[in-house]
C-alpha cells in the first residue's frame, strides 16, 4: 500500500476524532478600528460531533493573522487580505466571527516591513474565511517530514544520501496558539486549522504554559490527491 493512501486513511480519522485550535506561525499584527467591548464565539471542538464539546474565543479587536494572509498587492488567484485591491474593496471573512474585513492601513517598522494591518470590518459574509488569534499560548511545533525525498532510495545504491530531504524535520519557535490550548493533556491530538493534525508531546508543561507540538500530518497531501485522481480516470 502507498504511505500516501494510509496516511489519507488516517486523516480522515483525525478529522472526526481531533479538537480544532486556531494556530498562527507566521504572525502578523491586526487592529480593528472602532471595535468596542470583547465577544464570545464559542466553537465546536469536532464539527458535527455535539458531544466533543465546544470552546470559547474571545475577540476584543485586536489579534494577529498568519502573514500569508496579508499581501500588499492583490491579485485576482490570491484570497486573502489586501492593501492595494484596485477600484473594488476587498472584505475576508474572520472565521467563526460575523464579520468581514478589510485592509484600510498599515505600519511599518523602520526597514518599512509591514508589522500591523488596520482594519475596517462589517457584519456580513465573504466568501473566504482566514484564521486569527487573539489570547493566545506560545509554542514550540515541531515539523517533520519523509525522511527520503524518492520512495524508494535504496535503489540510488551508495549514492542514497543524496536522496535525504533536507525538510524532513524543522523546529518552528513562537508559534502563537489559541488559549483553549490550556485544557489539553499531553499525547492530545489536536487540528490545527488550516494547517494540519498535531499531538501535544511529553517535553510539554501545560501548567507552567510550556506547549510543544508534534506534527502528525499536513492537513491535506497533494501527491496522493494527484496519485488517486489519475488511477480514477484510468478505469
Amino acid at each position: 500500500m502507498a504511505h500516501e493512501k494510509l496516511e489519507e486513511f488516517i486523516r480522515q480519522d483525525l478529522n472526526k476524532t481531533s479538537p480544532r485550535l486556531f494556530a498562527v506561525f507566521d504572525p502578523i499584527a491586526f487592529t480593528v478600528k472602532g471595535w468596542e467591548g470583547t465577544k464570545e464565539v464559542v466553537i465546536d471542538n469536532v464539527p458535527g460531533d455535539e458531544e466533543a464539546g465546544t470552546h470559547t474565543l474571545n475577540f476584543s479587536g485586536k489579534g494577529f493573522l498568519e502573514s500569508s494572509d496579508f499581501r500588499v498587492d492583490d491579485d485576482a488567484s490570491y484570497y486573502g487580505l489586501a492593501l492595494n485591491t484596485g477600484d473594488k474593496e476587498k472584505w475576508v471573512k474572520l472565521k467563526y466571527l460575523s464579520i468581514c474585513v478589510r485592509v484600510v492601513d498599515v505600519k511599518r517598522d523602520d526597514t518599512g516591513k509591514v508589522i500591523e494591518l488596520i482594519l475596517e470590518s462589517k457584519e456580513g459574509q465573504a466568501h473566504h474565511a482566514i484564521s486569527w488569534v487573539a489570547e493566545t499560548v506560545t509554542a514550540e511545533v515541531r515539523e517533520y517530514d519523509y525522511l527520503f525525498m524518492s520512495d524508494e532510495p535504496g535503489k540510488l545504491g551508495d549514492d542514497w544520501e543524496k536522496d535525504l530531504n533536507p525538510d524532513s524535520f524543522k523546529v518552528r519557535e513562537n508559534v502563537l496558539v489559541d488559549a483553549s490550548a490550556l485544557t489539553l493533556k499531553v499525547e492530545d491530538r489536536v487540528q490545527f486549522e488550516r494547517i494540519g493534525y498535531y499531538v501535544l508531546d511529553k517535553d510539554s508543561d501545560v501548567a507552567n504554559k510550556k506547549f510543544v507540538f508534534n506534527r502528525t500530518l499536513t492537513l491535506k497531501s497533494k501527491k496522493w490527491k494527484k496519485t488517486n485522481n489519475k488511477s480514477a480516470k484510468k478505469k
